[in-house]
């Protein structure tokens, strides 16, 4: 009997996902073919419907999670960071449960590579008004996008810049990545002109103790760390960073990543991660921390200074 009642409650549960998937496929059918002015009050209304609204729109959401507290963005239905916000309501679970481990009221807070804020705005809401994040995106449309979320949510501990870091200051190009919408590349051809400058030049962080730097910037991470020696040496912040390394990464990423590790090393920084993959991972779950090796790297390493250690509970 037992047997018999958990395959009828199987069953139930197959066809209940079979519904729901059905009513999904009829709304985005829907949401294809109404006016978008009316697409856009449906979900005013109902905001879980923003999952069904087609690509590349432009869309205002509501978010009401742990991680990013009450708040309206406008986000691009095409966008990959974007897309994950809407059906998800954050970008990684993994990386969210970095922040809230690592992350204090008070803290000062760099997030390198803003893109549409979805490390800025978590970081906003863990330091709260005691606290600070300043953001740098020079992508135009990501941009204008990220002060207009700003504004929309009256947002008063986040500064948004609108340049790129690496190591020197000069002009670069937006370019945005092919298969990739969302995520750009800083060139040295194209027609989208963008202001580069180094991490130790911000005056603003001059007079700040910083103590968490966030960088993704597809690929000029080492450019970035070398353009704030002088701030990362003063301040000894915790830092997250992007660590793809496989041996035929282009334009000489495996070697940049090996020489990240080889800077920061010097400095007294040792390298970690989760125990845990991304898919394991819940909203309650326990954080071990455990050391990372060059090249074994995570795709997003965590870099702390020796004498932070006990921000990650080692």
């Amino acid at each position: 009997m037992y047997s018999a009642f958990v395959n009828e409650y199987a069953d139930i549960i197959v066809y209940m996902n079979f519904i729901k998937r059905s009513v999904g496929k009829v709304i985005a059918i829907l949401f294809c073919i109404l006016p978008f002015r009316l697409v856009r009050k449906l979900v005013s209304l109902l905001p879980s419907l923003a999952k069904f609204v087609p690509k590349d729109k432009l869309i205002t959401v509501t978010i009401d999670n742990s991680f990013f507290g009450k708040m309206r963005l406008l986000l691009n239905t095409g966008f990959g960071i974007d897309s994950s916000i809407i059906h998800n309501g954050y970008y990684e679970l993994k990386t969210m449960l970095y922040l809230q481990h690592i992350i204090k009221e008070g803290d000062v807070c760099i997030d390198i590579g803003a893109n549409v804020g979805a490390i800025t705005f978590p970081l906003s809401k863990l330091v709260k008004e005691t606290g600070h994040v300043y953001a740098f995106e020079p992508g135009p449309a990501l941009h204008e996008r990220l002060v207009q979320n700003i504004q929309y949510n009256n947002i008063k501990n986040v500064e948004l810049f609108r340049c790129g870091l690496g190591n020197q200051n000069t002009t670069l190009y937006w370019d945005y990545v092919e298969g990739q919408p969302g995520n750009a590349n800083l060139s040295t051809s194209g027609k989208v002109k963008v202001d580069v400058k180094r991490l130790d030049d911000i005056s603003p962080l001059f007079s700040r103790k910083i103590n968490f730097i966030k960088i993704d910037v597809e690929g000029m991470e080492l450019e970035v760390i070398m353009g704030g020696l002088q701030l990362i040496q003063s301040n000894l912040p915790i830092i997250f960073y992007e660590s793809l390394v496989y041996e035929n990464l282009s334009d000489g990423q495996f070697e940049k990543q090996k020489q990240i590790i080889e800077v920061l090393s010097g400095l007294g920084y040792a390298t970690y991660e989760i125990d845990m993959r991304e898919e394991d991972l819940k909203l309650d779950s326990q954080l071990r921390f455990i050391p990372t090796y060059f090249p074994k790297l995570p795709a997003n390493t965590l870099a702390v200074h020796s004498s932070k250690i006990d921000r990650i509970g080692l």
